[in-house]
């Protein structure tokens, strides 16, 4: 009887339910710390193209005043009005990989906008300040 009690191989009942037990358990802990991770990365993500639209208009900006033009306004698609006779400026590019944003406001405040992006993306909730999915800038 012994014999045959040795040559036995194999996990028990009870093991095999504490092990499903402890990996239950670890997934109860783990799944919501990833769905925070995934929500801090789309926040991070369009954060970051906000900053890339803000730097795209700044770049537009500068090029413009670099020839000496005057700026009177901006368009949403990122189109400069200069006045004083000179040549268009080059517009300030409103897509960003991913994403695209748009400008609205009145020299010399003027606000960026994220506006769509990948499958994600929720214009209604991402599209805002607390977000991080719109940001004003002000040229002095």
């Amino acid at each position: 009887m012994k014999n045959i009690l040795r040559c036995q191989k194999g996990f028990s009942l009870i093991e095999i339910i504490s092990v499903l037990m402890i990996l239950g358990i670890l997934a109860s802990v783990a799944i919501p710390k990833y769905m925070d991770h995934q929500k801090e990365a789309q926040s991070k993500a369009v954060q970051a193209a906000t900053a890339a639209g803000i730097a795209n208009l700044n770049i537009a900006v500068a090029n413009c005043l670099a020839i000496g033009a005057e700026i009177s306004g901006i368009a949403s698609n990122g189109t400069i009005t200069a006045s004083g006779g000179y040549r268009p400026c080059k517009p300030a590019s409103t897509n960003l990989s991913d994403f695209q944003v748009t400008f609205s406001g009145q020299l010399p405040t003027i606000t960026v906008t994220v506006i769509s992006g990948p499958k994600w993306f929720d214009p209604a909730t991402m599209s805002n300040e607390a977000f991080g999915g719109q940001k004003s800038v002000t040229f002095q």
